[in-house]
């Protein structure tokens, strides 16, 4: 429940929840037993001892810890990275492109070509979301302009609710103004 908290993951069948869930409780009971006397395996295929209450508790803390930890190390692809590395795989990760590159702590400004509405959106991540099928995306500081470049308005905040597939461009990069630009070149 902690990983399915604190990353941002397609949603697997009930079947897998309970296989990563069991799992998981093997590991966190097998840390417990390296610093405690009692051992989980042992006692588990003896049906003469009890439960022991302050020992569900103990492995449930670790369970905690191990979910939060294994939470940081999914989201910042830290096996992806290690097994990259030494050339074991070459895939980024178990989410999609989308939710690599939108969820990039270097990613700040985007560009938002709409091209049904004819209208570019440029502004500053400050949330987004990754719903199957739908994508939601808050930007701030956003200047909006025409297709042709030419400036309409500022908004400190829009909001982006939109399907997938649906005919929108965006482009990730850092934000510049082009006047500037032009003025240094002169």
């Amino acid at each position: 429940m902690v990983i399915d908290l604190f990353t941002n993951h397609s949603k697997k069948d009930l079947k897998y929840f309970l296989l990563h869930s069991y799992l998981l409780s093997i590991i966190a009971y097998f840390i417990h037993s390296l610093f405690s006397h009692n051992s989980f395996f042992v006692n588990i295929l003896d049906s003469r001892i009890n439960i022991d209450l302050s020992e569900v508790i103990q492995v449930s803390i670790i369970g905690f810890l191990l979910g939060v930890v294994l939470s940081y190390l999914i989201n910042y692809k830290i096996l992806y990275n290690l097994a990259a590395k030494i050339k074991l795989s070459k895939k980024f990760g178990d989410g999609e492109v989308w939710e690599s590159i939108i969820s990039n702590n270097e990613v700040s400004w985007v560009t938002i070509r709409d091209n049904k509405s004819k209208l570019t959106y440029l502004g500053k991540i400050l949330h987004f979301s990754d719903v199957p099928g739908k994508r939601e995306l808050a930007l701030t500081e956003v200047d909006v302009f025409t297709e042709d470049s030419d400036y309409l308005y500022s908004q400190q905040l829009i909001y982006f609710d939109f399907v997938v597939g649906e005919n929108l461009v965006i482009e990730i990069g850092n934000s510049y103004n082009i006047n500037e630009e032009v003025e240094n070149d002169a």
